[in-house]
């Protein structure tokens, strides 16, 4: 029989995971975890599973990671596995914050970073700080809020000594300095995660703090640099398949190019951009695509398909009930109207 041998690779894979959460979420390493779970006994090691499963699903597919999270929790629970249980929270206020539900994240990550503080888990209580700041910053656009989560988180993330919370860290602190316009300090921090993502050979990771750097030197007027980073970035996503990061890296690239003039170019990459984010469900992200959209098309002439794609971008900000982006987007929108 060659299940027994299946089971025991995929349990050490798992552990792997999570000690430095797998390299790769191609659909092959889905497809046999989904295999595996299916004829695994409701034990702690099927705990494991699930989240690594609901994790690896996060980056391309997070409705239905948030199903695995969910059986994550009810086992784990069932069993008094803490540490399952925190872990499948995580994932639980990572995929929440992804498909817009602010409030059921905000609960699952206080909830995780309760759990990790019982059980005196450093990296889940850096991760837990950083999805409240994130959390903060989506609800609300709070940047001091988030600024005290980077603090905290940072902080306890180089008292511990743990490189791998501390890349998560420093990049938080980056995305903070950036919101507040903190550019040089931005880039510092960035580059520290960068750097340590890339000791620590997670190159989905470093991409994440490639493509914010991307943004914060076209934020500092540094088009080269931004894009050399998103470039850098895109390469290093190619094999993760058409994930979040993957998507937000084509709307970067259609930002520059717009911003180069290369209009039709940047509308090419915009429309992939849009077509992986409304797989995914952000929308947070697809109302921005939207709005990049409109703009290209608007240098392109294309009137109504600008306008198409600015009331589009409009109706999500409505429902998110940002009522600045709003604003921003009827500025637009009259704009384009002139030409109808």
């Amino acid at each position: 029989m060659r299940l027994l041998p299946i089971l025991c690779c995929s349990f050490l894979l798992v552990v792997a995971g999570y000690a430095g959460r797998a390299q790769s979420s191609d659909a092959e390493k889905v497809s046999a975890l989904k295999a595996v779970i299916s004829l695994h006994s409701n034990d702690t090691s099927k705990v494991l599973l699930l989240n690594e499963l609901s994790f690896l699903l996060s980056r391309t597919a997070p409705q239905e990671a948030l199903e695995y999270a969910d059986s994550a929790v009810v086992l784990a629970s069932r069993l008094n596995h803490y540490r399952g249980l925190a872990y499948a929270l995580d994932n639980f206020a990572l995929c929440y914050n992804m498909v817009g539900d602010t409030a059921q994240a905000r609960v699952a990550a206080t909830e995780c970073m309760a759990h990790a503080t019982a059980i005196s888990d450093t990296f889940l209580q850096v991760m837990a700080l950083t999805r409240l700041g994130y959390i903060a910053f989506s609800a609300h656009r709070h940047k001091e809020i988030p600024r005290a989560y980077a603090q905290q988180a940072l902080a306890l993330a180089q008292a511990s000594g743990n490189k791998r919370a501390l890349a998560f860290a420093y990049m938080h602190v980056g995305f903070v300095q950036d919101k507040r316009r903190e550019y040089a300090t931005a880039v510092h921090a960035d580059s520290m995660a960068m750097q340590l993502f890339e000791e620590l050979h997670e190159d989905y990771y470093r991409a994440g703090a490639l493509h914010n750097l991307a943004l914060e030197y076209g934020l500092a007027s540094n088009p080269t640099a931004k894009l050399h980073a998103d470039s850098s970035a895109l390469q290093l996503l190619a094999p993760f398949g058409e994930t979040e990061y993957y998507g937000i890296g084509l709307g970067i690239m259609n930002t520059t190019l717009y911003e180069q003039g290369r209009y039709d170019e940047a509308l090419t990459y915009g429309k992939e951009a849009l077509r992986i984010d409304l797989k995914i469900g952000n929308r947070e992200t697809i109302a921005g695509d939207y709005l990049d959209l409109a703009m290209t098309c608007k240098k392109l002439k294309q009137y109504p398909e600008a306008s198409r794609y600015i009331q589009q971008c409009i109706d999500i900000e409505k429902e998110v009930g940002d009522g600045f982006d709003v604003w921003l987007c009827r500025r637009v929108q009259r704009r384009i109207e002139k030409h109808l």
